[in-house]
């Protein structure tokens, strides 16, 4: 069976990051800030990566996504809230998920494999079919459906904190883009290119130290409304969403 450490090393082999052996550990320049420091990018195998310049970290499969990649099966199983109208809520396994995992596949939430990740935004065709002008905008799948299940259709993912000049095309067609990436400091050198490449259309949306799926809704409902109010904006909303809506 294969161990941490040599899934590991073939996914850092996968995106062309090479990092030393220093004990039990892996280091070298952290490729998220491209930082030069040696030393400052750390993965430990059996618990993931930190850089301890930028303060990225997660586990593997956060390594691939930041990367811009799909997270390996195993590591990707989740619970889905399905939301009856009441207070409370039917917690559903729907465990482990990929691009042909039905629940996405059946919603139309597809993943074509000849088109690079930042080629495209995750979810672009059902907001420009809706005709919505503003756009949320998180890094990934995950964060994309805790912003679809307040209600709010209107949410794109770049599938990476590092968005591509293709991506930021798409993103220029829209009135505001309110951007909503993990309260980190590569979430946070993310917005702020967007700000300057974007300009006034570009809306920073001020997370706690935690990443968009992480939050209750109704932390994360009150984040987006009160930075949409505070913009003039008016509110899309698709009722309570149970799970990504067909």
């Amino acid at each position: 069976m294969t161990n941490d450490r040599e899934r590991w090393i073939a996914a850092l082999e996968r995106y062309g990051v090479t990092l030393g052996a220093v004990g039990g550990a892996l280091r070298g320049p952290c490729p998220f800030h491209r930082g030069s420091n040696p030393t400052s990018f750390v993965v430990t195998p059996e618990k993931g990566f930190h850089c301890f310049a930028c303060g990225v970290g997660g586990g593997l499969s956060q390594f691939i996504q930041r990367m811009g990649g799909e997270a390996p099966a195993r590591t990707t199983s989740f619970w889905r809230p399905v939301v009856d109208g009441r207070s409370d809520a039917v917690i559903t396994p729907i465990g482990p998920l990929d691009a042909a995992h039905p629940y996405l596949a059946e919603r139309g939430y597809w993943f074509q494999r000849e088109v690079p990740r930042k080629a495209i935004l995750f979810n672009l065709h059902r907001v420009k079919a809706a005709q919505h002008d503003t756009v949320v905008l998180v890094e990934g799948v995950f964060d994309a459906a805790a912003v679809h299940q307040l209600g709010m259709p209107n949410v794109v993912a770049s599938l990476s904190c590092q968005v591509s000049a293709n991506q930021r095309a798409l993103l220029s067609r829209f009135r505001r883009v309110f951007v909503l990436f993990d309260a980190d400091a590569a979430g946070a050198e993310a917005t702020r290119a967007l700000e300057e490449e974007l300009g006034p259309s570009a809306v920073r949306v001020a997370l706690p130290k935690a990443d968009p799926c992480s939050l209750k809704g109704v932390v994360l409902d009150r984040l987006l409304r009160s930075a949409m109010e505070s913009d003039g904006t008016s509110i899309p909303r698709n009722g309570r969403a149970k799970g990504l809506a067909r």
